[in-house]
């Protein structure tokens, strides 16, 4: 009689033990599902934030704050270089806004309407090839910030940004040259 308990607490033993082996082995498999299905998660969310990235640099390149157009048509991937310049020098009159309160106001509704349209990051119009031989050896002083709304979060790296460039024609309206360049967006997911 004390031998079948001895034998019957050896098997409830190694059915435990059967039990443990089967839940560490469920716990397991658990965990690397889990890791699988936040990589596909993370890279869905990465190409959802490449496709909004695409469709705001589409959304700038036919702006009509900046686009080329002749003889009311639209030229396609182009943007007039002089219509960038009086952006970007509204962006930059607007990130250090003197005047009082209704050049802050009026700096304020500006950003707000693009900001609905952009999101937070920044769009650079970068210049790098020309036509002109004069411009081609001064490509360093062809880049134009045309919109940075930045929060504290994407500063400090909390948030990756989302990079994409996208190959424009730059047209001077003055002396007619068409230059090539590159529209550079960051948003900041």
């Amino acid at each position: 009689m004390f031998y079948n308990n001895k034998k019957a607490q050896l098997k409830i033993l190694e059915s435990i033990a059967v039990l443990i082996v089967f839940f560490f082995l469920v716990g397991l498999g658990l965990n690397f599902y889990g890791k699988i299905q936040l990589q596909s998660l993370q890279a869905a969310k990465d190409d959802f934030a490449r496709n909004d990235a695409i469709k705001i640099s589409q959304k700038i390149v036919h702006m009509p704050e900046l686009r080329c157009s002749l003889q009311n048509t639209d030229q396609g991937s182009c943007i007039d270089l002089d219509q960038a310049l009086a952006w970007s020098a509204l962006q930059q009159d607007c990130t250090g806004t003197v005047g009082g309160d209704n050049a802050q106001s009026l700096c304020s509704e500006r950003l707000t309407q693009y900001f609905e349209q952009i999101g937070v990051g920044e769009i650079v119009l970068k210049r790098t090839y020309s036509s002109d031989p004069a411009l081609e050896s001064d490509l360093a002083n062809g880049v134009w910030i045309l919109y940075n709304y930045s929060t504290p979060d994407s500063v400090s790296g909390k948030s990756a940004p989302t990079f994409t460039q996208i190959p424009v024609v730059i047209f001077d309206t003055l002396t007619k040259n068409r230059d090539l360049g590159v529209l550079q967006v960051r948003i900041f997911s």
